[in-house]
């Protein structure tokens, strides 16, 4: 390796350390905690609550509360990509254990 990349990564590193920015490779506190939480959540709860979302959408759009349906609706993808994560990071964990 060239020394100039060798001496451009141990500042970086220093700058890390000096910045309190270095972290496990597994993120830090906040991180932790939350993926602790999320991994006692199951991902077919999340499933079936934008499923739920979606059809409370469909109610609310049929009895004519239109912005209300579509506030509900939104709920949805973000439910989806909470499940993502929380499916992710639990293989994820899985996976460092063996």
């Amino acid at each position: 390796m060239p020394p100039a990349v060798s001496r451009s990564s141990e500042q970086s590193e220093r700058f890390h350390d000096e910045a309190g920015l270095a972290e496990e490779a597994g993120g830090g506190r906040i991180t932790d905690a939350i993926e602790q939480r999320a991994a006692q959540v199951p991902s077919n709860a999340l499933l079936w609550a934008a499923g739920a979302s979606i059809g409370g959408s469909l109610l609310l759009h049929m009895m004519d509360r239109k912005q209300d349906a579509r506030f509900v609706g939104q709920w949805a993808p973000t439910l989806l990509c909470l499940g993502i994560y929380n499916e992710m990071t639990r293989r994820n964990a899985t996976a460092h254990r063996y």
